[in-house]
C-alpha cells in the first residue's frame, strides 16, 4: 500500500511539473517497473517514468520537454542540442523527425554515445537556459536543424527564426560557426520567408521549390473592388497570360483552433471562407487550389495536384 501511493506521489508531482518521474529510488523504481508491467505507467527512456494516459494526450514536442525537464533534474550540467533545443525554443520541425536517442552537446571528445544519448562534440558551446532546460542560443539551434535535417527543415526552421526577427545575416553566421553545411542549406537560406505563417506553410513551400513547382508569392493582399475588404492569399501564381492562381493550406486547426477562430463556430468559419473566395474571384483569380499539410508528405502526388490546377513549374 504504502509503494502505491509513494509511486502515486511521485507521478502526480512529474505531472505538476510537467516532466518525467526520474532518479527514482530503489524501492520506488521497482514499484514503478511493475506498474510498466500492468501497462498504466510507461517509460519513455532509461530511468524515466509517466503514466501512460497522461502520456498519450501529450504531443511529440511536449513529450520531448518532458524527458528533457527531468533528465535536467539529474544531470543539471548537461546541453541539450539537435531536437531538443529546438522543442524548448519552439523552433517549427517536422514531428516526424524525432526518434528515440536525445542529443546532448559536449566540449570533450572522449565521451560516449548509449543507445539513447547521442553526445556531439563541439570545441566550445555557449548555453543558455529555457524553460529550465540547458540548450544552445536560438539562433545556434536554427542553423543545427538546417543543417542536420533536410532541405524541407531547414526552410521550415529558418523561417520559424525570420518570423521571431532573426535575420538572415545572423543564421548564416552560426551556420558558418557550426560549419560542415552542404549546399542545399545555404539555398534553404535563400528561400525561408518570414510570410510562411506556421511550419505548415513553410513546408508546404519547401516541398513545391523541391518538386520543381515555380516559387509562389506569398501572403499577397487582395481587396475587394467593391466592399474595400481585404484577403491575403497563402500563394499566389501569375501566370505570363495574367491568370491568378491562388493556393491555400487548409487543416482542421482553422476551424477549431480558437486563436485561430476567434470564437468564430465552425459554419461561421466555413461561411467565411466561402465569402473569401468569392471576394477572390471578384479580384480575378482564376482558380484556387487546396491543399493540406499531409498532401506534402507525398511530394510526387502534391506536384501533380498543384501541375493539374495549372501551376507553372519553375523555370530553368
Amino acid at each position: 500500500m504504502r509503494s502505491n501511493m509513494e509511486v502515486e506521489h511521485a507521478l502526480d508531482m512529474a505531472e505538476q511539473e510537467r516532466r518525467c518521474v526520474v532518479m527514482p529510488a530503489h524501492s520506488l523504481r521497482c514499484a514503478l517497473l511493475r506498474r510498466v508491467g500492468a501497462g498504466d505507467v510507461m517509460s519513455p527512456a532509461r530511468g524515466l517514468f509517466v503514466r501512460r494516459e497522461y502520456w498519450e494526450r501529450l504531443g511529440a514536442f511536449e513529450r520531448n520537454r518532458h524527458m528533457t525537464r527531468a533528465l535536467n533534474l539529474q544531470y543539471p550540467a548537461w546541453v541539450f542540442g539537435g531536437l531538443e533545443a529546438a522543442c524548448a525554443h519552439r523552433i517549427d520541425h517536422d514531428i516526424s523527425l524525432h526518434g528515440n536517442a536525445l542529443k546532448v552537446i559536449v566540449t570533450k571528445r572522449r565521451t560516449q554515445s548509449s543507445s539513447w544519448v547521442v553526445r556531439e562534440y563541439r570545441k566550445e558551446c555557449t548555453a543558455v537556459v529555457v524553460d529550465g532546460v540547458r540548450v544552445p542560443s536560438f539562433a545556434c539551434t536554427v542553423a543545427e536543424i538546417m543543417r542536420d535535417y533536410g532541405f524541407v527543415n531547414a526552410i521550415i526552421a529558418a523561417s520559424c527564426a525570420l518570423r521571431r526577427q532573426v535575420t538572415k545575416q545572423q543564421i548564416a553566421h552560426e551556420l558558418r560557426q557550426l560549419g560542415d553545411c552542404e549546399p542545399y542549406v545555404w539555398r534553404a537560406l535563400e528561400y525561408a520567408s518570414p510570410l510562411c505563417a506556421n511550419g505548415g506553410e513553410a513546408r508546404a513551400l519547401a516541398v513545391m521549390i523541391e518538386e520543381g513547382i515555380e516559387r509562389p508569392v506569398l501572403q499577397h493582399e487582395f481587396v475587394d473592388p467593391d466592399t474595400g475588404r481585404r484577403a491575403y492569399s497563402d500563394y499566389l501564381w501569375i501566370l505570363p497570360d495574367g491568370r491568378l492562381i491562388v493556393g491555400e493550406l487548409d487543416g482542421r486547426e482553422k476551424y477549431v483552433n480558437p486563436e485561430m477562430t476567434g470564437g468564430r463556430t465552425v459554419e461561421e468559419c466555413v461561411d467565411d471562407e466561402r465569402r473569401r473566395e468569392h471576394l477572390l474571384e471578384r479580384c480575378g483569380v482564376s482558380s484556387i487550389v487546396r491543399f493540406r499539410v499531409r498532401d506534402t508528405y507525398n511530394p510526387a502526388v502534391f506536384k501533380r495536384k498543384l501541375l493539374a490546377a495549372g501551376v507553372p513549374l519553375a523555370q530553368q
